[in-house]
């Protein structure tokens, strides 16, 4: 089942590509773009960099959120980090929901214990990550896989970004 829905939406994130030749008939009788190769299937340099600059910030913010729940594990949670964790989850949230859609097909999935619990709740490991309302729910509530979801968000940028710098690539 969750396969299922995982291709589903990664079939949703193909079809908001734009093709630029071809066309065919779909099953409704209209016209629908097609590429007639795969080269031609690329987006456009403009929405690459869009999408390269998007992904920087939600890097950026991930690194943040990362060092704020490292500095409450050694620390505690105080009033001054939870006030932070509010507000940069509420940034990174709005980050992630810009590379969501493309960053997820890179993102490797576990089926291993609690963090396939964990994940099949939340979707995946960034949002198992940001799941608890608090950071001191986040301290009582870690089940020890928190390092390998921040790895495995971590992997998935830099396999996004590589794609991302293919795609600037100029055909050969």
């Amino acid at each position: 089942m969750k396969q299922q829905s995982r291709i589903c939406y990664q079939n949703e994130a193909m079809q908001s590509n734009v093709w630029q030749r071809g066309s065919a008939e779909g099953r409704t009788g209209s016209r629908v773009s097609v590429p007639t190769n795969a080269r031609e299937a690329t987006v456009s340099k403009t929405d690459v960099s869009r999408r390269s600059r998007e992904l920087q910030v939600f890097h950026e913010l991930l690194e943040d959120m990362v060092d704020l729940l490292c500095d409450a594990a050694r620390g505690g949670s105080s009033e001054s980090i939870e006030a932070r964790y509010v507000e940069k989850k509420m940034a990174i949230l709005r980050a992630y929901s810009a590379v969501r859609p493309f960053l997820v097909t890179f993102m490797k999935f576990s089926t291993v214990g609690a963090e396939s619990v964990c994940e099949g709740l939340c979707g995946d490991a960034f949002s198992a990550l940001v799941a608890p309302r608090t950071v001191a729910d986040f301290l009582t509530l870690d089940d020890g896989a928190a390092i390998s979801r921040i790895q495995r968000v971590r992997d998935a940028i830099e396999r996004y970004q590589r794609h991302l710098n293919l795609l600037c690539r100029p055909a050969q």
